[in-house]
Formats: structure tokens, C-alpha cells, sequence
């Protein structure tokens, strides 16, 4: 079983760009990753391919994925 943490934001161009981190600590919290997410827009520290900035937290997100092979 994978668990990945998904940042997701808005872009300047009006898209949505999203960070996955793989094996986030267990116990992070929205607060958390909320704080780290305006961090990264204020310090402007990612663009786009097509050069857009990072402007506002749209969502956090846990995924976790099971993955099972299939036996023919």
C-alpha cells in the first residue's frame, strides 16, 4: 500500500497544479501542509511548463493505493 500526500494549487494562468509527496509522515496535519503550501507561493519556488506561478492552496489531499497482481 502506497500513501502519498497531493498539494494541490491554483495557478496564474487559472489551472491547477498539483505536488505529490510520496510517504508523508503519518501524522501531518491540513494545518500543516496548509503552512508549507503558502510557504512555497510566497518563496515562489515552482513554475509551470508553461511558466505559470503557483498563487493559492487549492486542496490537500491523502491517496493511498493498494496494488495487487493479478495471477492469470
Amino acid at each position: 500500500m502506497a500513501n502519498n500526500l497531493l498539494l494541490s494549487f491554483t495557478t496564474s494562468d487559472g489551472k491547477v497544479c498539483n505536488l505529490n509527496v510520496k510517504n508523508p509522515r503519518a501524522d501531518i496535519t491540513r494545518a500543516e501542509a496548509v503552512a508549507v503550501m503558502e510557504d512555497i507561493i510566497a518563496k515562489n519556488v515552482f513554475e509551470t511548463a508553461s511558466g505559470a506561478t503557483l498563487t493559492a492552496v487549492a486542496g490537500v489531499y491523502s491517496v493511498v493505493t493498494n496494488k495487487t497482481e493479478l495471477l492469470i
